[in-house]
Order: C-alpha cells, then structure tokens, then sequence
C-alpha cells in the first residue's frame, strides 16, 4: 500500500510570509508558533473530502439553513462514531483489500454492520395495527413555498 505523503512527483513549493504588527515584540517566537499552527491543518482536508464522500455531507439540499445545520451536526457525530468505534470492529476487507493494524474510518465503517448485528436493536418488532388513518379529512395539501432563482448577469429573471 502506497502511503498517502508519497508520490510520484513532489509537489510545487509552497512559500508563505509572516509580517508582525510593529509593536510586537518577539517576532521569532510568535513566527515559530504560526508555523506549528499552520502543520495542524493537514488532518481538516481529509476529514471534509470523507465526510463528503462516505458519509453524503453535501449530497442532501435542504430548503431551510437549520436542517442544513441539523444535517452537519449529524455527519460530524458519525465521524466521531466512527473514531470511537475503532477498537469494537474487527477489520472486514473486501477479497482485494490488504488487512489493517489500525484501522482507517473507511475501514471502520465497512466493518460497523458487524458490530450492529451483534448489539441489535432497542425497538420491538413491527406489528400489524389495522387500517393507517391517511390524511385528515378537509385538511388541505399545501406545497412548500418556492423560491425564484436568482441568476448573475445582464438578464432579469423572467416572472414564474
């Protein structure tokens, strides 16, 4: 397995400036703290690009900013599922997958249904209860209010 630092060819350098505020005294120290700071921030890009892709972050669209809010909250608790999870789940490689000491969360979450048959589930069986209700009689359906797109340009949007 080839590790995720190396490649085939090196990246292009990457130069960045420091400029301290003028009354700022120990400028050296305060640079070599920017620096150490500025290495933390590897772990956030892998942590977006697998919330995106494994646990569907952006894939729903939802018409009010809370759900999107609600929806966040959510995927970051599986992430941190996930992260606490790894020492209960064994490693369950697909035929072509090379085993794992330690897993990663990709790993993790193949091996989750495992752990999920073990624990089970709190909820009782379903069981039969007649005919459902349906809809209330003389309760009018409504649809969730529309908004017109707004586009950048030259062009007025044409009325809906």
């Amino acid at each position: 397995m080839v590790a995720l630092l190396e490649r085939k060819k090196p990246s292009a350098r990457f130069w960045l400036s420091y400029q301290p505020p003028p009354h700022q005294q120990a400028a050296d120290q305060r640079l070599e703290d920017l620096w150490h700071w500025y290495e933390y921030r590897w772990p956030v890009e892998p942590s977006i690009r697998f919330r995106k892709q494994y646990l569907y972050w952006t894939l729903p669209r939802f018409q009010a900013a809370e759900y999107g809010d609600r929806w966040t909250m959510l995927v970051s608790l599986a992430q941190w599922q996930l992260l606490f999870g790894r020492d209960l789940v064994k490693d369950n490689p697909l035929p072509w997958q090379p085993t794992q000491e330690n897993p990663m969360p990709e790993r993790v979450l193949q091996g989750f249904a495992g752990l999920f048959r073990e624990i089970g589930t709190p909820a009782p069986p379903p069981q039969t209860r007649g005919q459902s209700p349906g809809w209330p009689r003389g309760r009018p359906r409504t649809r969730p209010k529309r908004h017109r797109v707004v586009k950048k340009g030259k062009e007025k949007p044409k009325p809906a």
